[in-house]
């Protein structure tokens, strides 16, 4: 037996037939974090659907994966497929389940387990959806798992050939789609086009037994958008007698996440555009006979979608990229002349280059063929016309002059030492010890999926085998550094808050100023140049409320600011990466006494 869980809508009632969704949460997850990071049960909500989370257990995997690499759970009968499909019956036994609609996704190792559930029980599953995942019997064992997960696996398809054996008297085309980042350096982006492919030959071999390219691994038509998050995808499909069949969507610079999930589960990308939203409208065309699945009466999408503008309408002194970002998938047409637009108007695909004055008009049209009401915008280019300020005449009041004494007039006042000329400097070597600025600490994740904002800074990753994801920025107000010091000496100090695994060296960058374009943290911070690179390491202090510092180099000095801000960036050095997280988090500036410290020693004229 398998824990699951199930999700019912409110508009259930006994007796009717429903969709199941089968959804396979990732490595270190679970069914209730699953849940909260898709949102679909937002999505059953609105569609009527039912939605069962397995849980895979420490006891059966020590990271909670899916065992998608082991022979024992790539066949029909046995192991981990038959465990879920146990929980399907089990759901259909107490629900009202249509069984012409039972669907299964799943991201990273659950997204290796649906390409597996995909080929063992096509009689089972409708449709499937690997998000960030692999295709069938990509590895055998662990060492093949890493390899693949690198690399890619066997010839997808050749691969192919041996799941339509698996297969047997159940073969028959699976409508895949397939959802991986760009940006995935755990299970690489390779490993998305090789699972196409596979189900893409499958399907050509399942419906006459010929490889005549009937459903090609090469995409019938591809076409751009731009999430409302602001990330750009490419859709990929592919065609069979009419219908989509296969669709992959990539994801510009997006890491191993699920694409458009809520921050409130772990290993999400809100800003990509929304994988629950893609599944379950490519799930909602297909059924286990092959014919289009009616729309479910449940929640029938009659919202039109709404596009903002970035950046928004306004003068801008020079030439401006404007992108236009719709709320949901579909497609969105624009002018620039000022008249009417319409489905006949230019589609937007690119951000569009405004070099002068332009009247811009728009509207998006969703997949469910919503329509947004035109919208009309004004940009101006250029700098604003300059209105003369008058000038008023000021008197001058005359200023009385005191007659100098010639020499030889005597004068009276404290007679000054003579100095001689080179002689060395015996002033004394003061200290300035600093606070951080509590309003503009913080983190940066490397990709928006990994967060970021004001607060206690953290440093390191989250496993993965992936590195350097999160990088700690402490800000220092150094105006009470006098204007004619010299530095001679910089010492950071910080204290440990919290941590997960074991915490890595940290290599300290200085900034004189701001990192990026503004004092407060911004996108562009992470990997901002800085005055002193690599200045000092710090070693992680080793217990919570620990303090660690670190003398750092002559490079620095030039890197305080005595007229303003002086910023410090922290990265975490890191070896071979690994399965594990390995993360710092410090105190901040808002933190008190605990806070981080800049020393500064330094000397006057």
């Amino acid at each position: 037996s398998r824990s699951c869980r199930v999700y019912v809508p409110a508009s259930y009632r006994a007796g009717a037939k429903r969709p199941l969704v089968v959804l396979l949460h990732g490595c270190t997850q679970d069914p209730a974090d699953f849940a909260r990071g898709t949102e679909f049960d937002r999505i059953a909500d609105q569609h009527g659907l039912l939605v069962l989370y397995p849980q895979q257990t420490q006891s059966e995997n020590q990271n909670k994966c899916w065992n998608w690499f082991e022979p024992g759970h790539q066949a029909r009968g046995r192991g981990e497929p038959a465990s879920i499909v146990g929980c399907v019956e089990g759901v259909a036994k107490e629900w009202g389940v249509d069984r012409e609609r039972v669907y299964v996704g799943g991201l990273s190792a659950g997204a290796g387990m649906s390409s597996i559930l995909g080929v063992t029980y096509p009689d089972v599953f409708a449709a499937i959806a690997v998000h960030s995942g692999l295709q069938y019997d990509a590895a055998d064992d662990v060492g093949g798992a890493f390899l693949a997960m690198f690399q890619g696996g066997p010839n997808p398809e050749a691969s192919a050939r041996s799941a339509l054996s698996v297969m047997g008297s159940r073969k028959r085309p699976v409508p895949t789609l397939v959802v991986h980042g760009t940006g995935d350096n755990t299970v690489r982006p390779i490993n998305g086009e090789q699972t196409i492919r596979q189900f893409a030959q499958i399907a050509d071999l399942a419906i006459d037994g010929q490889d005549n390219d009937e459903v090609s691994g090469r995409p019938t038509r591809t076409r751009q958008e731009v999430s409302a998050g602001g990330l750009r995808y490419t859709v990929y499909d592919h065609d069979y007698q009419g219908a989509t069949l296969l669709r992959r969507i990539e994801v510009e610079g997006m890491s191993h996440a699920w694409s458009g999930g809520s921050s409130a589960g772990s290993y999400t990308d809100p800003q990509g555009p929304s994988a629950s939203e893609a599944m379950w409208a490519f799930f909602s065309q297909h059924t286990r006979s092959g014919a289009v699945a009616p729309t479910p009466g449940a929640g029938n999408d009659t919202t039109p979608p709404t596009t903002t503008l970035a950046p928004p309408a306004g003068r801008y002194p020079n030439p401006v990229d404007v992108e236009l970002i719709s709320s949901e998938q579909g497609a969105t047409y624009y002018t620039l002349d000022g008249s009417a637009p319409s489905t006949g108007s230019q589609r937007y695909s690119q951000p569009i280059r405004l070099s002068g004055d332009t009247t811009l008009r728009y509207f998006s049209v969703d997949a469910a063929g919503n329509r947004e009401a035109a919208q009309q915008v004004r940009f101006e280019i250029g700098a604003a016309p300059v209105t003369p300020t008058p000038i008023t005449p000021t008197p001058v009041t005359p200023t009385p002059v005191t007659p100098t004494p010639t020499p030889g007039t005597p004068t009276t006042g404290t007679p000054t030492k003579p100095t001689t000329p080179g002689a060395p400097c015996l002033c004394a070597t003061k200290t300035l010890v600093v606070k951080s600025s509590g309003g503009l600490d913080g983190f940066l994740g490397r990709y928006r999926a990994w967060g970021g904002g004001a607060g206690q800074p953290k440093i390191g990753d989250q496993g993965m085998f992936q590195q350097d994801l999160y990088r700690g920025f402490l800000s220092f107000d150094t105006r009470a550094l006098p204007d004619n010091a010299t530095v001679v000496g910089v010492v950071l100090r910080v204290r440990r808050a919290s941590a997960e695994g074991k915490p890595a060296e940290l290599a300290i960058d200085l900034q004189r100023g701001h990192f990026g374009a503004s004092p407060g943290l911004g996108r562009d911070d992470f990997d901002a140049p800085a005055t002193a690179y690599d200045a000092g390491r710090l070693s992680a202090p080793a217990r919570a409320g620990e303090q660690s510092e670190a003398t750092l180099q002559a490079a620095a000095h030039a890197a305080i600011d005595a007229q303003g801000t002086t910023q410090v960036r922290l990265r975490a050095v890191i070896g071979e990466a690994q399965f594990k997280a390995r993360s710092l988090t410090l105190f901040g500036g808002e933190d008190g006494n605990d806070g981080p410290e800049l020393v500064i020693r330094y000397t006057l004229p």
